[in-house]
């Protein structure tokens, strides 16, 4: 995953302008770093706006501030308007965050402990496919370790991670962004209140994660007159590199409408994903390659993994790119 800096927003920003999507004029903040959350929630709303770009026409859409100097949300002017607000930062590599990162050096860890009582020999290249999944009270780690003839000592481990072990984690934050959403919008009756959640950074049930969103409208009813819907960004999957065989991730909007709200305040999903009916839903676990230490440059070519010239072995059969994390 590409590093993220602030030439990239405001190269996206002139591409969105130039074609009439409307900014506030101080926008984006000066001094933005790189690395603060204020950076990702730029991010965010402008990838929001990218994703909007391509189903609605560009003068329809505004970045617009609630108050001089504050928070901003997304304006859709059209009949009824939407007012929408972004709500988890997209990119930026947030996927590898600490928890992944931790469970994936447990994992490794637990792998390196099991070959070395099992083996009982000298080794320098180690390559193990880790499987991380439910248990009864806690995570399960599973899969097999053998060695690799490589000059020094380095631990290349393929973790794949079910996404019911991220679920519940990715539950938490719908439903804590949809609360946040709600008492920040509550006053604002100038359009269809829609918060923008972006759960691409988990690996999901994506069929599921829709039917828990309308779960937690029916759990509170007193949200039909506040909030309209929430749109989810979600990944799709573009075709498959001819090096890698990895296919590169997409994201895409999929709107899901509050079924409490009255017909004329409830989202149109139609309006934000024309599409839906054409796509897949994903069922998908995430995959994570660690290299530790780090070494000379590895790679992937035709599904195999590769450091420097040395191969180590096959790439996860997964639909997407995976994770990398270089655990300390």
């Amino acid at each position: 995953m590409s590093t993220l800096t602030v030439d990239h927003v405001h190269e996206a920003m002139r591409a969105l302008r130039e074609k009439g999507v409307r900014f506030p004029i101080r926008y984006p903040p000066a001094n933005l770093n790189p690395g603060s959350a204020q950076f990702r929630g730029v991010w965010a709303e402008v990838e929001v706006l990218t994703l909007l770009f391509r189903v609605l026409k560009p003068t329809l859409l505004e970045l617009t501030e609630r108050d001089t100097g504050r928070d901003t949300d997304i304006i859709i002017h059209t009949s009824p308007a939407y007012r929408l607000q972004v709500k988890g930062p997209l990119a930026v590599n947030v996927r590898a965050d600490y928890a992944i990162s931790s469970m994936v050096r447990t994992a490794r860890q637990d792998a390196l402990r099991r070959f070395r009582a099992e083996q009982k020999t000298h080794w320098k290249g180690l390559f193990s496919t880790i499987r991380i999944h439910p248990g009864q009270k806690t995570e399960v780690y599973s899969g097999t370790s053998y060695s690799v003839d490589y000059p020094s000592r380095v631990h290349v481990a393929i973790v794949q991670i079910d996404h019911e072990v991220l679920a519940p984690v990715a539950k938490r934050n719908i439903e804590g962004w949809i609360r946040e959403s709600v008492s920040q919008l509550v006053g604002y009756n100038d359009a269809l209140l829609v918060p923008v959640l972006n759960v691409s950074r988990y690996s999901l049930d994506q069929a599921r994660a829709y039917k828990y969103v309308k779960e937690i409208f029916v759990r509170h009813p007193r949200w039909k007159e506040k909030v309209s819907g929430v749109l989810l960004a979600l990944p799709g999957y573009g075709d498959a590199d001819p090096v890698t065989g990895l296919h590169a991730r997409t994201l895409r909007l999929v709107g899901v409408e509050n079924p409490l709200a009255p017909d004329g305040r409830r989202l149109n999903p139609g309006l934000f994903n024309p599409h839906i009916e054409d796509e897949e839903v994903f069922e998908e676990n995430m995959v994570v390659i660690s290299v530790e230490p780090p070494v000379e440059p590895w790679r992937i070519e035709n599904g195999l993994i590769w450091v420097g010239g040395t191969l180590f072995g096959p790439s996860p059969r997964q639909l997407g790119e995976p994770i990398v994390v270089v655990s300390p």
